[in-house]
């Protein structure tokens, strides 16, 4: 259970990154 937390954290965390990534680059 908390890996699969941690890992849906990292794929939201990664998604927001490209958005902001994307926002201004």
């Amino acid at each position: 259970m908390k890996a699969a937390r941690a890992n849906n954290r990292a794929k939201l965390l990664a998604s927001l990154d490209f958005g902001e990534l994307n926002q201004f680059g």
